[in-house]
C-alpha cells in the first residue's frame, strides 16, 4: 500500500488505480514516496478528471503507467526513445551489447550455479562482485549491474543499485488451461491450506517461505515461520506423480537452453539437448507457449493519462497466454505425469519462476546467463512488455542486508 495520499479531486475508481501507479514507482521503481507522488501529480490533467473513466481492470495497467512515467520523468529519455519496446537489443547475448563497466553482483551464499554463473559472466567481460558486505553496492554505484541469488539478499541492491527482478505472476499457473496442467491448482492463502483434509501438494508461488511438498492434510502445515501469516500466498495443488521433469530457461519465447533434473522425484540431473524427450518437450513447449509479438512501436506524445490509456489498452491486445502473461525472461520446469493406476502418461507444467534465483543443473551456464541477465539488470533496460513483471520491493522491508 502506498504510503501517501495524492492530492488529486479524483473519481475514487481512477484514484484508487492511480495510487496503484504511485504504489508501483515506489516499491517496482524504486521512488521515494514523495518524488512517485510528485511525477503522479504532475501527469494528471484536468482533462483526465472530468473524463469519463472506462478502467480495464487488469493487473497490468497501473504496471504500465507507472513503467511510462518512471522512463519519462526519470530516466529522462525522449518521445522516440522512451521506454525500451519488445525484444530489448540491449540486452542481447552479444557481450558488447552490454555497457562498459558492467557487472554482475551475486549473493554471498555459494552455489554451484553461482560458481558456473561467475565464470561465464567473466568470460563475457563482465565483473563478478559477491554481496559480503553492504558496503560493496556504493563500489557499484553508477553502474549497470546485474543480480543472480536469493531475493532477500537482493533487498537492499535491487533498490540502490536501480536493477529490476522480473518474475512471472503469481497466478499465472492457475490461469492455464487443464491441457496444459494436468491436475486442478488454485491460488488461496495458508488460512485456506491450513483447513485442508486431503492430501495436497503445497508451495509458494516464489517465495521459499515454506517447504513445497505434499501435506497428508493442513494440519502438516507450518504456522509460524519466516514471514508466514495466514496471508502469506500459495498454490494448492492436486497430487500427481512426474515421471521426469525439466528445467527450461526462456529468453524472447524461446527455449535458450535446459535441462532434465529428476527422474520419478529424485535428483538426475542430464542436458536437454539430445535427451530421449527433447523432441516432445519442445514440442509441448510449441504449443503452450505462441511465439511472443515483436513490438517496435515507438511511444511518442504520451501528454496526458488518456492517451497513455489508449496506447496501453492497444498494448495489452496480446493473447493471454503468451507474452500478456509472462515475462520475456523466466524458468520454465514441465514433466510427464504418469497415472499410478494405469501408466497413462500427459506433459505437464510443473511451475514458472524468476531466472535469477533458479539451479541450472546441467543447463549451459553462458546460455543461463543470457536468461538471467534480462531478467535482473537495470531499470533503464527494462523494456515495455515487462513493466508488469517487475517483482515490488516494499520500502518498509528493507532492512540490512540478510546472511
Amino acid at each position: 500500500m502506498f504510503p501517501l495520499r495524492l492530492d488529486l479531486d479524483a473519481p475514487a475508481e481512477l484514484d484508487e488505480h492511480l495510487h496503484e501507479v504511485a504504489f508501483d514507482l515506489w516499491a517496482r521503481w524504486h521512488l521515494e514516496p514523495e518524488h512517485a507522488r510528485s511525477i503522479v501529480e504532475s501527469f494528471v490533467t484536468d482533462e483526465d478528471l472530468h473524463s469519463p473513466y472506462s478502467e480495464l481492470h487488469t493487473h497490468e495497467l497501473p504496471s504500465y503507467w507507472a513503467g511510462h512515467l518512471y522512463h519519462r520523468h526519470v530516466h529522462g529519455c525522449g518521445d522516440d526513445t522512451c521506454p525500451p519496446t519488445g525484444r530489448s537489443e540491449a540486452l542481447s547475448p552479444n557481450p558488447a551489447a552490454l555497457s562498459q563497466g558492467s557487472a554482475l553482483l551475486v549473493s554471498a551464499q555459494p552455489t554451484s550455479t553461482t560458481t558456473l554463473l561467475a565464470e561465464a559472466a567473466a568470460r563475457r567481460g563482465l565483473a563478478v562482485h559477491e554481496l559480503t558486505d553492504p558496503a560493496e553496492l556504493q563500489t557499484l554505484a553508477g553502474r549497470d549491474v546485474y543480480w543472480y541469488g536469493g531475493p532477500r539478499a537482493a533487498l537492499r541492491a535491487v533498490r540502490e543499485l536501480k536493477i529490476g527482478l522480473l518474475e512471472p505472476l503469481d497466478e499465472w499457473l492457475t490461469l492455464l488451461p487443464h491441457r496444459f496442467l494436468g491436475r486442478e491448482i488454485a491460488l488461496s492463502t495458508l488460512a485456506d491450506a491450513w483447513r485442508l483434509t486431503r492430501p495436497a501438494f503445497v508451495k509458494p508461488p516464489r517465495e521459499k517461505s515454506l517447504p513445497a511438498a505434499v501435506y497428508a492434510d493442513g494440519t502438516r502445515l507450518p504456522r509460524t515461520g519466516n514471514e508466514l501469516t495466514p496471508e502469506t500466498a500459495v498454490l494448492i495443488s492436486e497430487v500427481v506423480t512426474f515421471a521426469v521433469e525439466y528445467r527450461l530457461f526462456v529468453l524472447d519465447g524461446e527455449i535458450v537452453t535446459g535441462s532434465r533434473y529428476a527422474v520419478y522425484g529424485r535428483l538426475d540431473p542430464a542436458p536437454l539437448t539430445g535427451d530421449p524427450n527433447e523432441q516432445a518437450v519442445r514440442e509441448f513447449f510449441a504449443a503452450l507457449l505462441p511465439p511472443p509479438r515483436t513490438d517496435s512501436t515507438v511511444l511518442t506524445s504520451l501528454t496526458s493519462l488518456t492517451s497513455l490509456t489508449a496506447l496501453t489498452a492497444e498494448r495489452m491486445g496480446t493473447d493471454r497466454m503468451g507474452t500478456g502473461m509472462i515475462p520475456s525472461a523466466f524458468v520454465l520446469d514441465v514433466g510427464l505425469i504418469e497415472s499410478p493406476d494405469t501408466g497413462a502418461q500427459q506433459w505437464a507444467v510443473v511451475e514458472a519462476n524468476m531466472a535469477w534465483f533458479a539451479h541450472c543443473y546441467a543447463a549451459d551456464p553462458d546460455r543461463v546467463l543470457d536468461v538471467v541477465l534480462r531478467s535482473a539488470g537495470p531499470l533503464h533496460r527494462v523494456a515495455v512488455n515487462d513493466f508488469a513483471y517487475l517483482r515490488p520491493i516494499e520500502a518498509t522491508r528493507m532492512g540490512p542486508v540478510p546472511s
